[in-house]
């Protein structure tokens, strides 16, 4: 008893309790011989076993799950390993009996469902009925601690975690043994068929997604999987097309400032308009219309929307046939040729997110056919929607834009962790922005930076106005040009709306001699003088600039790319730079300036003239004028440095950012494209400022040289937010007068619009279960303990052939079932991996399963033809027509080939055979003659030949 008391007060962080769980092992295991021989009761009782039981089952409760890959690598598993080998005992040894007030605690700590119940459910997927007889408490105990570990400790977390509590090899390995033991412990075969249940339902979510993407790396899609190991983060990455990171850099940025992110993401845009991802995307209602598809090449290409699978979100197209242009002339193709050509197979994806190397996920409903012949009910929607949506060309690819912008924020906030999202689609909606160079290629940031902002605000100032208030006032600064006249004080103000402030840093060594530069004084006097308005002459006039309005983000763009006028060619100044964790505007904006010259007058009894430009230093005060001003309403923290490594000619650009949400701590992080890790704030100055770095270099004599060299990585933007921020103003009611603008206002009103959280969370849910699925699937572990049930039933089949028939009552036995499980893996899951060094193995156990195996054999056959009715489900087309690879396409072919010589052998499966061919042979012999060569081929029995 003190030992399984000793249990509860374990630390479950504790890596040296190896000798006591060994000992507590060895306890449970002991035999009854063993006990004889030392002639001491060694044995445990039924009432210590179940002690022993809840005592393991309640330290499993407390094992914790890692949160994110930093916590897998310095995770200690020896407690939870320790446990796992306990628990196997306990099965093997105690039975359900053992564990059942255990497996209770584990259900209630766990929030998991009960296999026992669902595996006494009729599935007409599995079962052609439910279990023969009910269950005995022990099995059901059994069956629901295997769902306790197999759901709890094996599979992955939450819908944006894949870590699961069995983090590392040998728990895993544990975890699977413990699955197994009480499959096996189970009186009959109902452990199995709950585990066949459970990992057939995993298979058909996961596979549908899996199809048209080979070389599969576990938890990877399309091959890009960020490794939790190199970026231990809870942040996402962007991939890099190429050239964009300069789009990712300034787009992570955005994503880090946590209240723009969600007011952007709940911005509403029209349903009917939104080209891929929303409500009007999704479902039956697309059946019969006609759509455009973009894909990787630039081209789009029309097809009809011919079906929908509810159960997987994927939709059946058939492309239209190209058309031929008829030109006269002798010419190779002809529109007759063409119609003799066999129809295009139909195909089967997911719309919203395309097939590698073809769709890209973008596409457009299509109003009439080519020749100009209206499309029935696609067209009277559209007409619908055309009568009350008038958009420019702007206005179009400035939503479209946008739209991809709520498109990327949602995927980067609420996508699985340790992947990065691939913003293609993105990429392809900023060609509206008119950038120096073309998308794909490298651009300035900067430049990037403030034309998407102009365009984001188009798309929200018709059809988001709240928005649109919210982003001018996150990052919309006034900067005024003051004129001011010498002889009567005439102030003139010109303000301009910023989004930025461009700082010159030719010549200056901190970010605050720039700021001064953009406030210098300029005197116009002599042949420069200004037109004063209340003079009616040319006056002697000052000229400054300065800020009116201070945003909540401020963004300090600094010039870095310069003329050379020597050589009249762009080039980089790397010259330092400093800047501050903290920035105060004060003296920059009109107010401080103001306050400053105000106060320089206060010594004087006497009012001074309006502007009084001498330098006398007698004026000073001993109090700052600036003081008077409230500190907090212009005072600024660091939150992000968008960095550029290289010269003008071609770089790389990242950014540093501050975390903070309200779990962040203030901890700064690295965006680099795909990469995410943290980063410490004291390393700003050498990885931000600029200049020049000394080194010093030992020669082998002794001597220490200092050598400079140049640091070509340095600060390109600055983001600081305000310390305190201010309240978005009321809205200013204002009259429009133009009628056609307040007819359009009021029909934008009555479209039905959906925000981005609609239109894109049911996507990144799905995706983010069919990720952690596909992680758990691909997990070498799992594929180790499948391989073990294979091995199984081959040694079974060896002990008893007598199961490889259906018993009087047509109920199929455990082990036929599990390789209908193991064949669904492997043509669904498995031909998709990467690693192909098991692949023989896998393929000869198969093979003489189902060369011993004529059942089993037979459901492969029958399989294989009721799938040639589906299209992305069919395992012919796939292996034989499709598959790029040749290793998974032999793979398939020997499976397929085993399994038809098994079926010959059967007297019913050779006579269907001979029927088959014989119809075949017949139904080509009637197409000779006048029809032969001038239309299609049939691919499969048709008409009177049909019935064979």
């Amino acid at each position: 008893p003190w030992l399984i008391g000793a249990l509860g007060i374990i630390d479950v962080n504790s890596d040296a309790t190896a000798d006591y769980f060994d000992v507590l092992k060895r306890l449970v295991t002991v035999d009854e011989e063993s006990s004889r021989s030392t002639r001491i009761s060694m044995k445990a009782s039924e009432k210590e076993l179940q002690a022993l039981g809840t005592a393991v089952c309640q330290k499993l409760a407390s094992c914790p799950r890692p949160t994110s890959g930093s916590s897998v690598i310095d995770a200690t598993t020896g407690v939870l390993c320790g446990c796992l080998k306990l628990l196997r005992a306990l099965i093997e040894n105690g039975g359900g009996d053992a564990l059942a007030m255990g497996c209770e605690i584990l259900l209630d700590c766990l929030d998991v469902s009960r296999w026992s119940e669902l595996a006494t459910k009729t599935n007409t997927r599995m079962f052609s009925s439910p279990f023969k007889t009910s269950l005995r408490k022990s099995d059901k105990v059994l069956i629901d601690l295997m769902g306790v570990v197999f759901d709890g400790f094996l599979s992955p977390g939450g819908s944006s975690s894949v870590v699961s509590i069995c983090c590392d090899k040998e728990s895993r390995q544990l975890g699977f043994d413990a699955v197994a033991a009480s499959a096996r412990s189970c009186s009959g075969s109902e452990g199995y068929l709950a585990l066949v249940k459970r990992i057939n339902g995993i298979v058909s979510q996961a596979a549908p997604y899996l199809r048209h993407r080979w070389g599969q790396v576990g938890g990877v899609e399309d091959g890009h999987l960020r490794s939790s190991s190199r970026n231990p983060s809870k942040y996402s990455g962007l991939r890099n097309q190429g050239c964009t990171c300069y789009m990712n850099s300034f787009l992570q940025q955005l994503f880090m400032m946590n209240d723009l992110r969600k007011e952007m993401c709940a911005a509403p845009l029209p349903e009917i308009l939104r080209s891929s991802g929303g409500s009007s995307a999704k479902g039956i209602d697309l059946v019969g219309k006609k759509f455009s598809f973009q894909w990787d090449n630039g081209q789009s290409y029309d097809a009809m929307i011919e079906a929908y699978e509810e159960s997987t979100g994927m939709h059946t197209i058939q492309y239209c046939a190209l058309q031929v242009p008829v030109s006269g002339g002798n010419q190779l193709v002809t529109p007759d040729s063409v119609a003799r050509l066999p129809a295009e197979l139909p195909d089967e994806f997911i719309l919203s997110e395309g097939r590698p190397g073809k769709e890209t996920g973008v596409f457009e409903l299509v109003t009439s056919k080519p020749g100009g012949e209206n499309t029935g009910e696609s067209m009277q929607s559209r007409s619908t929607v055309s009568d009350q949506i008038k958009e420019s060309e702007d206005q179009s690819s400035a939503r479209h834009l946008f739209e991809e912008v709520q498109r990327t924020f949602i995927h980067l906030d609420e996508g699985s962790r340790g992947r990065c999202f691939d913003p293609r689609a993105f990429v392809e909606a900023c060609a509206c922005l008119k950038l120096e160079f073309d998308v794909w290629q490298q651009n300035d940031a900067s430049e990037f930076a403030m034309k998407l902002l102009d365009r984001m605000e188009i798309a929200l100032k018709r059809w988001a106005p709240h928005h649109f208030r919210y982003l001018e006032h996150t990052f919309g600064l006034k900067q005024t040009k003051q004129k001011i006249c010498k002889e009567c004080g005439l102030k003139t103000n010109r303000e301009e709306n910023l989004m930025s402030i461009d700082c010159q840093i030719r010549g200056k060594t901190d970010i605050h001699e720039a700021l001064e530069t953009m406030c210098e004084v300029e005197y116009m006097e002599g042949n420069n003088k200004v037109f004063c308005d209340r003079c009616k002459k040319n006056t002697d006039t000052v000229l400054r600039t300065a800020i009116s309005a201070l945003p909540d983000m401020l963004i300090l763009s600094l010039k870095r790319f310069d003329l050379d006028y020597n050589t009249f060619e762009t080039v980089k100044l790397n010259s330092r730079c400093a800047f501050g964790q903290t920035l105060n505007m004060k003296k920059y904006t009109l107010e401080g300036i103001e306050a400053t010259e105000k106060g320089s007058f206060s010594d004087d009894g006497n009012d001074p003239a309006p502007m009084d430009t001498s330098d006398d230093g007698d004026r000073q005060q001993m109090i700052d004028p600036l003081s008077f001003l409230p500190d907090d309403d212009y005072e600024y923290k660091l939150a992000g440095v968008l960095v550029h490594a290289g010269v003008a000619q071609g770089g790389h650009y990242y950014s540093f950012i501050k975390d903070r949400s309200s779990k962040g701590d203030n901890k700064w992080y690295k965006f680099d494209d795909e990469d995410v890790s943290p980063f410490d704030p004291s390393c700003i100055e050498n990885e931000c400022f600029g200049g020049k770095l000394k080194k010093e270099q030992k020669w082998p004599n002794g001597q220490v040289h200092t050598v400079e060299s140049e640091q070509f990585a340095n600060a390109l933007m600055l983001f600081y937010e305000k310390v305190k921020p201010t309240d978005l103003p009321k809205e200013e009611k204002k009259e429009e007068k133009d009628e056609e603008v307040v007819r359009q206002k009021l029909a934008d009103r009555k479209v039905p619009k959906t925000s981005g959280f609609d239109a894109f969370e049911p996507d990144v849910q799905r995706s983010n279960a069919t990720h952690k699925w596909q992680t758990f699937l691909f997990d070498s572990e799992f594929q180790t303990f499948l391989k073990g049930l294979l091995g199984l039933c081959r040694l079974s089949r060896k002990e008893d052939t007598g199961q490889t028939s259906n018993s009087s009552d047509g109920f199929v036995s455990w082990q036929t079932k599990i390789v209908d499980m193991l064949l669904s893996f492997f043509f669904d899951i498995r031909l998709y991996a990467a690693d192909k060094s098991l692949l023989n193995d896998w393929v000869s156990m198969l093979s003489e399963i189902l060369s011993s195996d004529q059942e089993s054999a037979k459901n492969l056959v029958q399989k294989l033809a009721q799938r040639t009715q589906s299209v992305s489900a069919n395992w012919l087309r796939t292996y034989v027509a499709e598959c790029p690879e040749k290793e998974s396409r032999i793979a398939a072919v020997r499976i397929f080939a085993a399994a038809i010589r098994s079926c010959v052998e059967i007297e019913d499966e050779k006579l269907a055979l001979i029927r088959w061919t014989s119809a075949w042979r017949d139904q080509l012999s009637s197409l000779k003659g006048k029809r032969f060569g001038k239309i299609p081929l049939p691919i499969s029995l048709e008409g009177i030949f049909k019935s064979h």
